[in-house]
């Protein structure tokens, strides 16, 4: 009797232990001053059904990319990078026999940019659509513990 007693104190006592320590772990996790919010803002800027040849459609990115980059650096805006470029391109021949028509490419794509200044996003993504490029914002935040 004093064995199941003494195994059922000490089972008691241990399973109190463990959950006061295991609160204390979640509210300092929250309130450690050692942890901070990571931001980071995705621009994208999307192009469809763009007539390219099949030797400038480099060109073309470039020059889109060379626009926004352009755009940041105006609004001070100097953590931006550039994150992906995805693009296809296709021939107009609708498939199954040899077309008559004029032989020509479109190209569908994008371009995204990172930034870790969230503030600004807004006010670029305003003047990137003004030069009447598709564009989109995504936000990631997730907390840090150093």
């Amino acid at each position: 009797m004093n064995k199941i007693l003494l195994c059922t104190l000490i089972t008691v006592v241990s399973m109190a232990a463990f959950d006061s320590f295991a609160k204390s772990k979640r509210a300092s996790n929250l309130n450690d001053p050692t942890c901070d919010m990571v931001e980071t803002a995705t621009l994208g800027v999307s192009f469809n059904q763009i007539p390219v040849a099949l030797d400038g459609f480099q060109a073309y990115i470039n020059s889109k990319r060379d626009k926004i980059f352009k755009l940041a650096a105006d609004l001070e805006i100097s953590d931006i990078v550039l994150h992906n470029i995805n693009y296809n391109i296709i021939h107009n021949n609708q498939g199954g026999y040899p077309s008559a028509e004029e032989k020509y490419y479109v190209m569908n794509g994008g371009l995204s940019f990172k930034m870790k200044d969230a503030n600004k996003v807004p006010l670029l993504m305003e003047k990137v659509s003004a030069l009447g490029f598709q564009v989109n914002f995504n936000m990631n935040a997730y907390r840090q513990c150093r």
